[in-house]
Protein backbone atom coordinates (compact mmCIF):
# COMPACT_ATOMS: atom_id res chain seq x y z
CA UNK A 1 0.00 0.00 0.00
CA UNK A 2 1.08 3.73 -0.56
CA UNK A 3 1.79 6.53 1.26
CA UNK A 4 -1.23 8.56 2.29
CA UNK A 5 -0.52 11.83 1.01
CA UNK A 6 -3.87 13.44 1.61
CA UNK A 7 -4.37 16.23 3.47
CA UNK A 8 -7.73 17.86 5.37
CA UNK A 9 -5.91 21.65 5.54
CA UNK A 10 -3.67 23.90 3.48
CA UNK A 11 0.05 24.86 4.80
CA UNK A 12 -1.91 27.66 6.54
CA UNK A 13 -4.72 25.80 8.52
CA UNK A 14 -7.26 26.80 5.71
CA UNK A 15 -9.83 23.75 4.71
CA UNK A 16 -9.04 22.14 1.25
CA UNK A 17 -11.30 23.09 -1.36
CA UNK A 18 -11.57 21.56 -4.57
CA UNK A 19 -11.80 22.99 -8.61
CA UNK A 20 -15.86 23.22 -8.50
CA UNK A 21 -16.16 24.70 -5.30
CA UNK A 22 -13.42 27.62 -5.44
CA UNK A 23 -14.79 28.29 -8.96
CA UNK A 24 -18.85 27.32 -8.86
CA UNK A 25 -18.67 25.88 -11.88
CA UNK A 26 -21.88 23.30 -11.48
CA UNK A 27 -20.33 21.17 -13.56
CA UNK A 28 -19.72 18.21 -10.50
CA UNK A 29 -22.35 15.78 -10.18
CA UNK A 30 -25.63 17.12 -9.56
CA UNK A 31 -24.37 20.47 -9.83
CA UNK A 32 -26.57 23.32 -11.88
CA UNK A 33 -24.85 23.02 -14.90
CA UNK A 34 -23.84 19.76 -15.86
CA UNK A 35 -27.16 19.94 -18.35
CA UNK A 36 -24.53 22.09 -20.43
CA UNK A 37 -21.77 20.12 -21.24
CA UNK A 38 -21.80 17.05 -18.66
CA UNK A 39 -19.83 16.16 -15.41
CA UNK A 40 -16.18 17.19 -15.29
CA UNK A 41 -13.94 14.32 -15.43
CA UNK A 42 -11.95 15.76 -12.36
CA UNK A 43 -15.14 15.95 -10.40
CA UNK A 44 -15.13 11.93 -11.12
CA UNK A 45 -11.88 10.73 -11.63
CA UNK A 46 -11.10 7.94 -9.06
CA UNK A 47 -7.69 7.22 -9.45
CA UNK A 48 -6.88 11.24 -8.49
CA UNK A 49 -8.43 10.74 -5.32
CA UNK A 50 -6.38 12.36 -2.66
CA UNK A 51 -4.12 14.23 -5.35
CA UNK A 52 -2.94 17.50 -3.55
CA UNK A 53 -5.39 16.92 -0.61
CA UNK A 54 -9.11 16.90 -3.23
CA UNK A 55 -12.04 14.84 -3.50
CA UNK A 56 -11.20 12.92 -6.86
CA UNK A 57 -9.37 15.23 -9.36
CA UNK A 58 -10.14 18.18 -7.95
CA UNK A 59 -6.78 19.69 -6.55
CA UNK A 60 -4.82 18.64 -10.13
CA UNK A 61 -7.39 19.49 -12.49
CA UNK A 62 -5.09 20.72 -15.11
CA UNK A 63 -3.57 17.08 -15.08
CA UNK A 64 -6.82 15.60 -16.41
CA UNK A 65 -7.42 15.58 -20.26
CA UNK A 66 -10.80 16.79 -21.04
CA UNK A 67 -11.94 18.63 -18.10
CA UNK A 68 -14.67 21.68 -18.47
CA UNK A 69 -13.04 25.28 -17.42
CA UNK A 70 -14.04 28.50 -19.02
CA UNK A 71 -17.45 26.98 -20.44
CA UNK A 72 -15.67 24.44 -22.85
CA UNK A 73 -13.85 21.20 -22.78
CA UNK A 74 -10.45 21.73 -22.54
CA UNK A 75 -8.01 19.06 -24.31
CA UNK A 76 -5.21 17.08 -23.20
CA UNK A 77 -2.60 18.16 -20.56
CA UNK A 78 0.11 19.04 -23.07
CA UNK A 79 -2.20 20.97 -24.70
CA UNK A 80 -3.85 22.53 -21.57
CA UNK A 81 -1.18 23.04 -19.54
CA UNK A 82 -0.09 26.41 -20.13
CA UNK A 83 -3.52 28.21 -19.04
CA UNK A 84 -3.84 26.08 -16.37
CA UNK A 85 -0.80 27.35 -14.67
CA UNK A 86 -2.39 31.10 -15.29
CA UNK A 87 -5.31 30.30 -13.59
CA UNK A 88 -5.54 31.41 -10.02
CA UNK A 89 -6.86 28.13 -8.78
CA UNK A 90 -3.57 26.89 -9.82
CA UNK A 91 -1.86 29.02 -7.72
CA UNK A 92 -3.86 28.69 -4.75
CA UNK A 93 -3.64 24.90 -4.92
CA UNK A 94 0.59 25.43 -5.13
CA UNK A 95 0.46 27.95 -2.03
CA UNK A 96 -1.62 25.55 0.35
CA UNK A 97 0.27 22.29 -0.63
CA UNK A 98 3.52 23.87 0.07
CA UNK A 99 6.49 21.27 -0.43
CA UNK A 100 3.63 18.62 -1.08
CA UNK A 101 2.21 19.61 -4.36
CA UNK A 102 1.89 17.18 -7.60
CA UNK A 103 1.61 18.46 -10.56
CA UNK A 104 0.85 15.39 -12.54
CA UNK A 105 -0.93 12.73 -11.94
CA UNK A 106 1.55 10.28 -12.96
CA UNK A 107 3.74 11.46 -10.16
CA UNK A 108 0.72 11.19 -7.53
CA UNK A 109 0.15 7.69 -9.10
CA UNK A 110 3.49 6.84 -8.69
CA UNK A 111 4.78 8.10 -5.08
CA UNK A 112 0.85 7.28 -3.74
CA UNK A 113 1.50 3.77 -4.88
CA UNK A 114 -1.67 3.54 -6.83
CA UNK A 115 0.12 2.68 -9.95
CA UNK A 116 -0.19 -0.72 -11.60
CA UNK A 117 3.36 -2.16 -12.29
Amino acid sequence: MGQDLSRDSGSDGSPLRNCWEVTACGREPGGERVDELGVCPAATCAEADGANGGRFGGRICWSIAGTLCGGRVQGSWAAKILSCVMCPFFDQVVQEQGGGFFLHLHDWLRISGRRRA
